[in-house]
């Protein structure tokens, strides 16, 4: 959240606008909340400015209403039972040391003179100590943390956050820059110098200093240099670099992995200000997150929603999403190292390995799991209606028998399937004005229709279909608003495979691809030819010289493909055939 400056207690979330205020511990039995927050319903801070006012107002009369209901009796601890501390209340518990701290130094400052010998002696002292303080890099400055940690903790009665933690890490980040903050005042004061820190402002990040940057999790703070680097705008910039050459899936994955880091540091810190303890604690937040967090949890900060979800008792997710969640985050930094943008990388060393003992989370299919499916509907129906050869009876055929990607097949149109040198063949190609993308630059490639696909008529489907012009060849599958059609497919699918008993055990749309490659394996293939027809990239020297196998070898090499296991050969001779005549 970016607090508003000159608007206590008013910040910006996502765009919005929201009154957030810790209620004063002793306070809290007869307010009955720990916070009082109000959400203002717009995006404009102008309005909010406007309804600030009377919010404010509304939150001074609910303190004043709590405190006449005391009746003079003193609460600061009301409950034996300590609390768990939240984000929201480290900032109120900091303010309050601040001021409390602020103003006991100034009143130090006023019971001296620099006329009296002792006088003079204790204000070097002072100004010794607090130039020290006034740097991050300070030693001490981190056992003070701990030290002022562990007294408000004690004196507000909340249970104490683990040390290393997230919620300690800000805490004490918090303190650090509180602490500085004052000594910087001070030293304004004994220099007569009140234009850049005023002895009664409310407390704020202090400026970064070079080499070790203001450390601020999860918040905005301040005024924003004019060379910042904002998290939130340097992930947009990445995610729409046309420059990098990804696919259109490659581009939202990383959206949407990149929302997290951006929601836990949030959209306005300064990139230059993350440090690699910070990154080791998102890295540790990582693994503890729920499932689709930010719609399970919506208005839970992302540093607290591993002990909310353990306290709901949600699912953790996939450790895999964890650790491509923190490759693409370390991808994105290490340009701004590559960049010279920062002086040093703060993942280096921070990773996410894979669970050797995880099972694979897909699989190929077994002679008998495809038989099942190609039984079912709509390959049951005996009919020769032109309404029955659509996407959800051509699409999979497509993928056993070519071992195309899903995206790949549902964005051919008619005439990419054609002759080449005499044998009809699938064109797997990348075409922008078409809406057809690849995964990667070796996914272009010619496949051969396989022997199969040609007796269920493959080939003249599409001529049939292309008798007004080349069109899309499944236009019954939409476009999802992401542009991809098989966004919408892989769910259809889904629900086909889960209504024939066919999920929970590693299956997928993705298993054909899977089941292909094991077939080209088992009937023989070279590795070459299984590269080839797969479209994978070939890494070493020798495979980069010619232009491959032709046409009539991959031909040859598809057709010796076949589906079997010791318990079931896969026939297809029961499906309809289609026939324009």
């Amino acid at each position: 959240m970016k607090k508003v400056e000159g608007f206590p207690r008013l910040y910006e979330r996502a765009g919005r606008y929201v009154f957030r205020a810790a209620i004063p511990m002793h306070l809290r039995e007869a307010v009955g909340l720990s916070e009082f927050k109000r959400t203002l319903g717009t995006d404009s801070l102008k309005e909010a400015k406007r309804a600030w006012a009377q919010i404010d107002a509304e939150f001074e009369q609910v303190k004043a209403n709590a405190q006449s209901s005391l009746k003079g009796v003193y609460a600061a601890r009301p409950s034996i039972t300590k609390q768990a501390l939240h984000i929201s209340d480290i900032e109120a518990l900091v303010s309050d040391w601040h001021a409390f701290r602020r103003g006991a130094e100034f009143e130090v400052l006023r019971g001296l003179s620099r006329s009296d010998r002792t006088g003079q002696q204790r204000l070097d002292a002072i100004r010794e100590e607090m130039e020290g303080y006034a740097d991050l890099r300070h030693w001490k400055l981190r056992q003070s943390a701990s030290d002022v940690i562990d007294h408000l903790c004690d004196k507000h009665n909340f249970e104490k956050p683990k040390e290393g933690g997230a919620i300690w890490n800000r805490f004490a980040d918090r303190i650090m820059e509180a602490r500085v903050d004052v000594s910087r005042r001070v030293l304004a004061r004994m220099n007569d110098d009140f234009s850049s820190h005023p002895a009664n402002a409310d407390v704020s990040f202090v400026e970064e200093q070079p080499g070790h940057p203001h450390l601020n999790p999860g918040s905005n703070g301040g005024d924003v240099a004019a060379d910042a680097l904002l998290l939130g705008e340097q992930i947009a910039s990445y995610v729409n670099d046309r420059g990098r050459s990804v696919s259109d899936a490659t581009r939202r994955a990383n959206r949407g992995r990149l929302r997290v880091l951006a929601e836990y540091f949030g959209k306005g810190t300064d990139i230059r200000s993350i440090t690699q303890r910070q990154m080791e604690a998102f890295r540790d937040t990582l693994l503890d997150l729920p499932r689709d967090p930010f719609r399970s949890l919506p208005d839970t900060p992302v540093a607290e929603m591993p002990a909310v979800a353990k306290a709901r008792g949600l699912p953790i997710a996939d450790r895999n999403n964890a650790r491509m969640t923190m490759e693409t985050a370390s991808s994105f930094l290490r340009r701004f190292v590559q960049r010279g943008l920062l002086a040093r990388d703060p993942c280096v060393g921070l990773t996410i390995k894979k669970d050797p003992r995880a099972p694979r989370k897909r699989r190929s299919f077994t002679a008998g799991e495809l038989q099942s499916l190609f039984d079912a509907t709509p390959y049951s129906i005996q009919s020769d209606a032109e309404q029955l050869f659509d996407g959800a009876y051509w699409v999979p055929l497509i993928a056993l028998l070519s071992g195309m990607r899903l995206a790949e097949i549902c964005q051919l149109w008619t005439d990419d399937i054609a002759a080449i040198d005499g044998i009809m063949a699938i064109r797997v190609k990348h075409d922008p004005d078409r809406g057809q993308r690849l995964k990667t630059n070796g996914s272009e490639r010619i496949i051969p229709v396989h022997s199969e696909l040609a007796r269920l008529g493959l080939d003249r489907w599409a001529t049939h279909r292309t008798a007004d012009g080349p069109e899309r060849l499944f236009p019954d599958i939409p476009i999802s608003k992401s542009g991809s059609a098989s966004d919408v497919f892989s769910k259809r699918f889904s629900y086909r495979m889960k209504r024939l008993g066919l999920t929970g055990r590693g299956l997928v749309f993705h298993s054909f691809r899977h089941t292909f490659v094991d077939a080209m394996r088992n009937c023989g293939l070279d590795d070459a030819t299984q590269k080839t027809i797969g479209g994978w990239a070939a890494k070493d020297v020798h495979s980069q010289y010619g232009s491959g196998p032709n046409v009539g070898h991959l031909k040859k090499a598809i057709d010796k493909v076949r589906f079997k296991d010791a318990h079931h050969d896969l026939t297809l001779q029961s499906l309809p055939v289609f026939d324009q005549n």
